[in-house]
């Protein structure tokens, strides 16, 4: 009978651990690179629920949890940060800006639709962002009291991930045909033309830019080999000397620090993930959120 109930136990342990679970979705480093944003999304079954974490890197510690934040971006002087979260229509996601200092927060869209991938103009005073209110998924920009919101992308495939560069020229984004072959694509602002980066027959996701706008991090894949690891590589602005960084982790999003000395990833698989930061060489790997929620 002893054992009995000590094989319960260890079985109720296990479940719990399984069932209690978090997976990191994005990563963005502050403008100073002291501190990170991120999305986690818990899973204690059966309940799924979104949560944003500003962590402190060096004591990676949470300073500040965002309730209900789906893919968290900073503002360019770091005092703001804009996220999307979920409202009652059935898929509708609206756009808030909560200030990190107090806490207090601004609701910028109200509708039923998807509005996420939030991203800031350098100057601080625009927000880029992907919708399908107008049918589809297309780009957006809007003022960041969420005024003046603008169509800047017209096409029947969906574009995803926008990120401006750091001059404020032009924006980075991915977009998805179906096929398991996403592109890695850049529009200029104001002539609103599109170039494609990667044009290749891999499956290419969440870019980046490095600092000073010429050069992009990005995830990709060969969709042609069966459980085919991401890779993270970094390739210039007009498709040009593409190098894959050596990375051991498996990782499936990137973000290069502001000084570009070093490199946060996401490595795991759903339900769990976390953040890592190592040098852009590969080297001094470091778990950020590995002891956040006692793994």
């Amino acid at each position: 009978m002893k054992y009995l109930l000590t094989s319960v136990l260890i079985l109720k342990t296990l479940l719990s651990f399984s069932q209690d679970t978090a997976f990191f979705q994005n990563v963005e480093w502050s403008p100073a690179g002291e501190k990170i944003c991120a999305e986690v999304i818990h899973r204690a079954a059966p309940a799924i629920t979104y949560e944003g974490y500003i962590i402190d890197v060096k004591t990676k510690t949470i300073e500040r949890k965002i309730p209900g934040a789906v893919f968290p971006a900073w503002s360019p002087d770091g005092k703001f940060v804009a996220y999307s979260k979920r409202n009652a229509s059935a898929h509708g996601l609206d756009i808030w800006m909560m200030n990190v200092a107090t806490g207090d927060t601004i609701r910028l869209t109200n509708d039923t639709t998807r509005n996420s991938g939030i991203s800031f103009s350098p100057d601080g005073k625009q927000i880029c962002f992907s919708s399908d209110r107008a049918g589809g998924r297309n780009l957006f920009i809007m003022d960041t009291d969420g005024s003046h919101i603008e169509r800047i992308t017209f096409d029947t495939l969906k574009y995803f991930n926008p990120v401006w560069s750091p001059k404020g020229n032009s924006i980075v984004y991915y977009r998805e045909k179906g096929d398991q072959r996403d592109k890695i694509f850049v529009l200029d602002v104001s002539t609103k033309k599109e170039t494609i980066v990667t044009a290749d027959s891999l499956h290419d996701i969440y870019p980046g830019w490095l600092p000073g706008g010429k050069t992009i991090s990005y995830t990709f894949s060969d969709p042609s080999i069966q459980d085919d690891k991401n890779q993270i590589a970094i390739i210039g602005v007009n498709g040009n000397n593409k190098h894959v960084l050596n990375n051991s982790l498996q990782s499936f999003f990137a973000r290069v620090s502001p000084d570009g000395k070093k490199i946060a990833v996401i490595s795991g698989a759903w339900p769990i993930s976390n953040i890592y930061i190592e040098n852009m060489n590969g080297n001094n790997i470091t778990c950020v959120t590995c002891e956040l929620h006692g793994r």
